[in-house]
């Protein structure tokens, strides 16, 4: 099954004048299909589409769409040439394509620490469609230039008769993922086992109304509520999630590096701007409601002495409509915070802005006007455990302090900008934002899933630790070694060790965003289109699939444009991968 991303190269509005360009920003669609518990080492998911995709030339003249298929080594990736016309049809630029059947057999992946069991399979026929109703649906598209799907719907199919059934029983074990002898090529509906205390069944109807996610249906009462993501071919079960508050399942001696943590880059950009300079389709106390616990903030002094800082995205403001402070934003933390005391918030500052303001300026400044308040700010250096953090804002500084400060905040500052892989103090970076042309997304996407695979593969501790213990300063070097389980300690393994220890101490961030000024198809929203939804399948599909064990974190996922028109998968696939860790906590009787 492909799912085809097609360039639009027209936009409805344009800068007037050149700006220059901005210095974060990128993306792509990535889409795998892959032989199911195939070992796939996610360090070679960048190269493989880089072979790939070095057939595919760019053609900078506008030509009709033209899609290129290309298979190899199990992968299967359609791109298109560039085109003078829109092709979203009006849909919005977030609006995906309803789910198509599919003759694949269907695989089933088990994300939640729950076994089930596929105990029914009934196949429906799409709904005849009358003379009368195809004639309406005929003048229908000709007056409105709309192409009718080739099903009429696939809503529950309540209504419609079943063509055949078959109970049947096959296993689900916790984090595992099955192979079914059932194809999608019309509507079916799966009736699903929890194994869980009292069993209760649940359906599911597929392929589903719509390509966001949607619940397990119970057949009857049920206090848990799962939710599944579709993609072609797959079938993925989520854990529950109450996204306002979902750290509070989790345990407090845990460190934030361990967790799986949704974010969102430049993170007050969702007024009206300049093209390039919005990275946000929703505020950010919808953000907060819906799970991002990770602000990506850019400020900038507004003159020597003065308190004020305000919000922008590289040289320029965040809003056409008048300056923004940052204590509006973080007014908007604290009162969640506040409502919300077992979460916490990591807000990442850096300085930017025009101007000659310094570092040590901004720094001196949010000394004394902003992070003295100890109940609002956790500050002390390194990564706090969970616990410690609880109902505070966590800093993180992209800047350098003045001479002879004391140090402060989980310290970003420095990593090497464009970097595909970087160590930097306290994080391990991923952000390559060198996404000049449209056809290079998928360098981008296959950099995010890498750096997806390194965190995931990571073990953390999981051991009982003092609550005011700072996990910045080694969680054990050693432990990776220790963890070689019968491997033979060559050198190559404990060097490899060695890095994934030392790694195991970092805070990954892993920022998804790029963008290009000059190139319509390169601006955030756009790239977001591409590269949202493939992360979204490459977590469902693939992630730490035929890997040793590790803990299954993603580390930060720092997100262009998540919850536009209400998806917000990305954010729940993210928050459900944090299950795996939980898991093996509770067996180990943690």
């Amino acid at each position: 099954m492909l799912t085809t991303a097609e360039l639009d190269t027209n936009q409805s509005q344009s800068p007037s004048q050149p700006q220059p360009s901005l210095p974060d920003a990128g993306n792509s669609q990535y889409n795998t299909k892959q032989a199911v518990n195939t070992p796939v080492r996610p360090q070679s998911v960048c190269n493989r589409l880089k072979n790939i995709t070095g057939h595919l030339k760019p053609d900078s003249r506008s030509k009709p769409t033209r899609k290129v298929v290309i298979k190899e080594q199990g992968i299967q990736v359609a791109k298109s040439r560039r085109s003078s016309k829109s092709t979203t049809s009006g849909r919005s630029l977030f609006g995906r394509r309803k789910p198509i059947p599919s003759n694949m057999p269907l695989c089933i992946r088990n994300l939640t620490s729950e076994a089930f069991t596929l105990v029914g399979v009934e196949h429906f026929e799409p709904k005849p469609i009358s003379t009368m109703s195809r004639f309406a649906s005929n003048v229908t598209t000709t007056v409105f230039f709309a192409k009718r799907p080739a099903l009429i719907a696939t809503e529950p199919p309540s209504g419609m008769q079943s063509a055949s059934s078959s109970d049947v029983t096959v296993a689900i074990p916790p984090f595992t993922t099955i192979t079914t002898d059932t194809a999608i090529e019309s509507i079916i509906r799966l009736t699903l086992e929890s194994q869980a205390g009292l069993p209760i069944r649940y359906t599911c109807d597929l392929p589903p109304s719509n390509s966001h996610s949607q619940h397990l249906h119970p057949l009857t009462d049920s206090p848990t509520q799962y939710s599944t993501i579709y993609t072609p071919d797959h079938l993925t079960i989520l854990p529950p999630l109450d996204l306002s508050n979902w750290q509070s399942a989790v345990p407090s001696h845990l460190p934030l590096s361990a967790l799986s943590l949704p974010g969102t880059h430049n993170t007050p950009t969702c007024y009206t701007a300049l093209p390039s300079v919005r990275c946000q389709a929703v505020n950010p106390a919808d953000q907060l409601l819906h799970g991002i616990r990770f602000f990506d903030v850019r400020v900038q002094p507004t003159s020597p002495g003065s308190p004020v800082l305000n919000l922008v995205h590289g040289v320029f403001p965040i809003s056409l409509t008048g300056a923004k402070p940052l204590t509006s934003l973080l007014n908007t933390i604290t009162a969640f915070l506040a409502t919300h005391p077992s979460e916490t918030v990591i807000v990442c500052l850096k300085r930017e802005g025009p101007g000659e303001h310094t570092d040590a300026q901004l720094s001196s400044i949010l000394r004394k006007h902003y992070l003295h308040d100890k109940e609002k700010w956790y500050t002390k250096p390194g990564i706090p455990t969970l616990g410690t953090a609880r109902g505070k804002m966590v800093l993180m500084r992209r800047f350098s302090l003045e001479e002879d400060s004391e140090n402060i905040g989980i310290d970003a500052e420095g990593w090497q900008y464009n970097t595909k892989n970087c160590i930097a103090n306290d994080v391990c970076v991923q952000d390559f934002c060198e996404v000049l042309e449209a056809v290079n997304i998928d360098e981008k996407i296959g950099a995010c899933c890498e750096h997806l695979g390194r965190s995931g593969a990571l073990v953390h501790n999981h051991s009982e630790r003092s609550e005011g213990t700072e996990r910045s300063e080694g969680i054990e070097r050693s432990e990776g070694i220790e963890r070689s389980e019968g491997i033979e300690r060559s050198e190559e393994n404990l060097e490899v060790q060695e890095r994934q220890a030392t790694e195991a101490t970092k805070l990954h961030l892993n920022f998804l965003s790029a963008s290009n000024f000059w190139r319509v198809g390169c601006w955030p929203e756009k790239i977001a289109a591409r590269v949202n939804p493939a992360v979204v399948r490459f977590l469902c599909v693939e992630h730490v699939v035929g890997e040793k064990e590790g803990d299954w974190s993603t580390g930060v996922v720092v997100c262009d444009w998540v919850g536009a028109d209400g998806d917000w998968d990305l954010v729940k696939v993210i928050v459900g991968m944090n299950e795996k860790l939980l898991w093996k906590i509770r067996q180990s009787g943690g």
